[in-house]
């Protein structure tokens, strides 16, 4: 139940679209209800993202998802509640930060926007792509996908300098222990004999 109301999930169609912008993107779905603008700043350590209602239908809730978080900011007037943000004790698994508003006057009416932050702890995120599920006050739901959230590393990404090392290092001693091998046959063929 959200706020006194049961949703119900309505997902986005096929036909999600991504468009660059500076400072950002727009994340849109085949549903039409919703626009979210923003992204990570520079550094690439505090996300910003602008929620912009096109419908008729007030929002009243937030779920972004997240790795590595430590603090999530949302609109005044709304409160949040986030899953596995970087503590001790808190495996370092991604989560979900909800927000919802605390009265109909803090709901997001068309044509108005409300922004949403989050900063996040020390090294160990990237920048990806996710789901974010927006709650109306009718109490249906949009999943809006696209939008960029800090995702955790694959292996590769995090591990890639080690094992170019150790690639490069076994190389090494295979050449360098063939080099050696043709070294030694050539001092140990006999010479002929005039």
């Amino acid at each position: 139940m959200w706020l006194g109301f049961t949703p119900r999930v309505l997902l986005g169609t096929a036909g999600t679209a991504l468009l660059f912008l500076q400072g950002g993107a727009v994340a849109q779905s085949g549903d039409s209800r919703v626009a979210i603008t923003g992204g990570p700043d520079a550094a690439g350590q505090s996300y910003t993202w602008t929620v912009a209602n096109q419908s008729g239908v007030p929002i009243v809730g937030v779920d972004i998802p997240h790795f590595r978080g430590g603090l999530f900011t949302p609109p005044q007037g709304w409160s949040a509640d986030c899953t596995n943000l970087v503590g001790v004790g808190v495996a370092d698994i991604g989560g979900i930060c909800k927000a919802a508003a605390n009265s109909p006057r803090f709901f997001i009416t068309r044509p108005n926007t409300a922004t949403f932050h989050l900063q996040l702890a020390a090294k160990g995120a990237k920048r990806g792509v996710g789901e974010v599920r927006i709650h109306f006050a009718d109490g249906t739901d949009a999943l809006i996908g696209q939008v960029i959230v800090p995702t955790r590393e694959s292996f590769a990404e995090k591990f890639s300098p080690v094992i170019g090392l150790a690639i490069i290092g076994g190389l090494l001693i295979v050449f360098g222990g063939r080099r050696k091998q043709r070294k030694t046959s050539i001092c140990d063929t006999p010479s002929s004999s005039r």
